[in-house]
């Protein structure tokens, strides 16, 4: 919409850079505070042991990747938070990696968003919701293929 002239560019991305720096400090705190309480019920959590080891490795970078992937951005701060991540060295990293992140967004939509939109309308809507039955069963399926031969 801020392509086509109905929002002004500038406010929305700064509303949504604002949104995101609330969200993500936000999680860090949460995690800072409810950390200690929380961190024994995940010890034995194979899947948050990973990631403590890939954070033990990794964090610095992990923080700044982290930012681009949709789920990840938010969480991540949580697990950050949790293991005592200096605000100083959370904000640095993560501000940064957020700012990158939507600047890129914003510069991608921006030049590239008249484009994209032209491509959308060629696309059969029944060929795009066959595509998306498709990879949402073959998840369902590896993952219960998955579930039953580990157990």
């Amino acid at each position: 919409m801020s392509n086509n002239g109905v929002l002004n560019p500038w406010i929305v991305y700064m509303v949504i850079l604002a949104g995101l720096f609330v969200a993500i400090t936000f999680a860090y705190f949460a995690g800072r505070i409810f950390g200690e309480k929380f961190k024994p019920k995940f010890q034995n959590n194979r899947h948050f042991l990973k990631a403590e080891k890939l954070f033990e490795q990794h964090g610095d970078i992990a923080m700044c990747l982290g930012m681009l992937i949709p789920v990840v951005r938010y969480i991540l701060p949580v697990f950050v938070g949790l293991n005592g991540v200096s605000y100083k060295k959370f904000a640095l990293i993560s501000y940064l990696s957020a700012f990158a992140w939507t600047t890129t967004f914003f510069a991608f939509g921006k030049f590239f968003g008249h484009h994209i939109l032209n491509l959308l309308d060629t696309i059969d809507p029944k060929l795009a919701v066959a595509a998306l039955i498709i990879a949402v069963g073959t998840f369902i399926i590896t993952k219960w293929f998955k579930l039953i031969f580990t157990a």
